[in-house]
Parts: C-alpha cells; sequence; structure tokens
C-alpha cells in the first residue's frame, strides 16, 4: 500500500490497510523489492464478470498497479501483468478485467477499452423534467452511508449485475470495505439515499456535496457529485435522479462513469443544457480466447473465423441461446489484434468504427455486418464502480 500510495503521488495512510486487506486476497499480489523495500505492486481480484446473455465468466480484476518512480523503463510492470496474467489462466479464468490510469499502457497485454461510459454535468437552471417522466408509487429513505447500509446495496446491485454485461459481482464486504468507506481526502462525507418501490428497494444513490458560496451576490454555489447510482426501474431512475438534482444549496450536479444507455437525458424538458462527456470505462482481455467466446450469447444466429494476432485463428459460430468457439485452419474472415477483440467482447464498441480506425481487416466481404449483427446486444455493457 505504501510503494503503491507512491506510485499514484498520493498519501499513504496506514488506517486504510485494513480495507484493503479485506479486499485484496494476498495470494493474488506480487510485486518488487529492491533492498528490502517494495519499488512495484499488482493485484488482482476474483470477481464474477456478467457477460452478454446473462452468463458470469470468471474474472481477474486486475488492480494497485504501481512503480516507483525511481524504477520506471526496467520491465517491473511487465513482470507483474505477466505474473498475474498466467495466475489467472492457471485459475481457469477466461478474462480479465481493469480500469486503467493510463490508457497506451495496457493494450500490449491484450486489454481494450470495452465500455464507452458517459460523464455528465448539469446546472440548476436546467433541471426541469417533461411532463411525461414515469410517475412515482415509492418513496425515498436516507440511511447512513455506512457498513451498516452494505446489505441493502449489496442486494440491490445483484439485481442489476446479472442483467448488466460488463458488471462484476460484487459482495457485502466489498461494500462494506470499498463502495461506503469514505476517502480520507474527500472533500465532504458520502451521503446515501435509497428508493423503496413496490417490490422492495429499487435503486440507490451515493453522493456527496461540496459546499460553495459566491461571494458576490452571496448565494449558494455547492456542486453535488454522484458517486455511484444504481436503479432497476424507470420509477427508481425518476426518483432518484429528480432527488439528486433537487438537493438544497447545490448549482451544478455532476456524475462520472454513467452507463451509454443512461437515461437522464431522456427525462429533462431541456436535453440540450446536459453536458455529456465520452470516458473510456472497463478494459477487457481474453486470456483463452475459445472459452470467452464459447461463453457468451449472440445477437444474431452467424458463423465466422477470426485471426487474433498472437494467439491464432478459430471459428465461431452462436446465437441467442448458445454458442462454440474453437481453433480453426480455415482461412479468415476478420483479422484483429487481442486489445481490438477485448474491447468488442461485451458489445459495446461497434465493429465498424474499428474497422475505419483500421483496427479491423475484412478478409471476406459481408463479414463485418455479420460480426456486427453477433456482437449487437440489447442492453449497454457497464462496470457501475472503480476497483
Amino acid at each position: 500500500m505504501r510503494a503503491m500510495a507512491f506510485a499514484f503521488s498520493e498519501r499513504f495512510r496506514p488506517e486504510e490497510l485494513a480495507d484493503a486487506e479485506a479486499l485484496l486476497p494476498l495470494e493474488r499480489t506480487v510485486g518488487w523489492r529492491e533492498d528490502g523495500e517494495w519499488v512495484g505492486t499488482a493485484a488482482a481480484i476474483p470477481f464474477g464478470l456478467t457477460i452478454p446473455g446473462g452468463a458470469q465468466l470468471p474474472a481477474a480484476g486486475v488492480t494497485a498497479v504501481g512503480v516507483l518512480p525511481t524504477h520506471r523503463r526496467r520491465g517491473l510492470l511487465t513482470g507483474m501483468m505477466d505474473a498475474l496474467l498466467e495466475q489467472a489462466r492457471e485459475r481457469e479464468e477466461p478474462v480479465a478485467i481493469l480500469f486503467a490510469a493510463e490508457s497506451p499502457i495496457y493494450g500490449r497485454f491484450g486489454f481494450g477499452a470495452a465500455t464507452l461510459d458517459r460523464s455528465l454535468r448539469l446546472a440548476r437552471p436546467y433541471t426541469r423534467f417533461r411532463a411525461d417522466a414515469p410517475a412515482l408509487s415509492g418513496r425515498l429513505v436516507a440511511p447512513a452511508a455506512d457498513a451498516t447500509a452494505a446489505p441493502r446495496l449489496a442486494a440491490v446491485y445483484a439485481r442489476e449485475q446479472v442483467r448488466r454485461p460488463g458488471a462484476p459481482t460484487r459482495d457485502v464486504a466489498y461494500f462494506a470495505h470499498a463502495t461506503l468507506a469514505r476517502e480520507h481526502d474527500e472533500p465532504a462525507p458520502r451521503r446515501l439515499v435509497v428508493y423503496e418501490g413496490e417490490g422492495g428497494d429499487e435503486g440507490y444513490a451515493l453522493y456527496r456535496v461540496a459546499e460553495g458560496w459566491d461571494e458576490l451576490p452571496d448565494l449558494p454555489d455547492g456542486s453535488l457529485t454522484v458517486l455511484e447510482l444504481v436503479v432497476l426501474t424507470p420509477a427508481a431512475a425518476t426518483a432518484l435522479w429528480r432527488y439528486l438534482l433537487d438537493v438544497d444549496l447545490v448549482e451544478r450536479v455532476v456524475a462520472t462513469r454513467r452507463p451509454a444507455d443512461e437515461p437522464l437525458a431522456h427525462l429533462l424538458a431541456d436535453p440540450g443544457r446536459l453536458e455529456l462527456y465520452g470516458v473510456e470505462g472497463l478494459y477487457v482481455a481474453l486470456l483463452d480466447v475459445p472459452a470467452a467466446l464459447s461463453a457468451r450469447r449472440y445477437g444474431a444466429e452467424g458463423s465466422i473465423v477470426i485471426h487474433v494476432d498472437g494467439s491464432g485463428t478459430f471459428q465461431l459460430a452462436g446465437g441467442p441461446v448458445g454458442a462454440e468457439c474453437s481453433p480453426s485452419s480455415a482461412p479468415a474472415d476478420i483479422a484483429l489484434s487481442a486489445e481490438t477483440l477485448g474491447a468488442l467482447y461485451l458489445g459495446g464498441v461497434a465493429p465498424a468504427a474499428m474497422a475505419g480506425a483500421g483496427r479491423i481487416e475484412e478478409r471476406s466481404q459481408g463479414a463485418l455486418p455479420r460480426l456486427t449483427a453477433m456482437l449487437a446486444t440489447p442492453v449497454a455493457p457497464w462496470c457501475p464502480f472503480v476497483f
């Protein structure tokens, strides 16, 4: 933890060790030492990752990767990543996932940005909803944002996770030690609101408010940051967004890493005032290409031969009810890199866009539209939290 804090130019806080020990299995950590001191660190959290079709695939959640500035460009990162990914293969985890602080680093290990998230900002004068926004049939409650709320949030999240490609499993302990554990350098306490609908808890929002005042003319100028928002129903989305946009003494609301199918713009009377920014989200690498492609389901029946640089050529046949992928000696219909295949895996990146960037080679006519139809998914992939 001390080495990671140094690598990320953060303050080392011994009081955070208990949370780290609860989240990071010691047997899934690797690092480098020199003269008895840690100079590089990396770890993996075992997750179950929801993939298109609803299956949960064992996944290595790579995290806590850092090398001291004094020891860069010596191969330490490569050694740690190789060790973690080999360990994941030994544990029969067909995919690895991560969030990249610096996106150019991980492509060489086969990681591609598989979700394209949205960050948004909205000023107070433009928060009015459409007249036909869904009616509310439940109530909002504000429990304390501490470990006692973890079971409620974990239950809501579990329902979202099983339907959302890209969402990893997260148990009560994870909520208690990460989601609800306030960072010590946060400018304000974390607050929580839960929407109770006819079917019980149907959504929650975790947020904080940074107080602010405009000196002239001495008016409130606070900012609300949405840390996590998970909704299961349209009523929950309407109620929680309405609440967040109406908090007193707040002049702007900011939310980062929202899914591509975030409904807020369609709730607003003046959606043109909603500022939207695209950001790279979850990175995915296929450690076992046949296993990973066989496990997911596809938007249309089809068969295609894919050549993956450095991994081989594979025949994929699949549809909405099943799939099979195996090595093949047939001529490839599509050729791409392992990084590009990782980006396409969850269905959130358009193959046509990759082809337009020269990252997919269509070797047989009609292969690109066929691949596009097969990879389509009705729910945008999204990872609701950063690990």
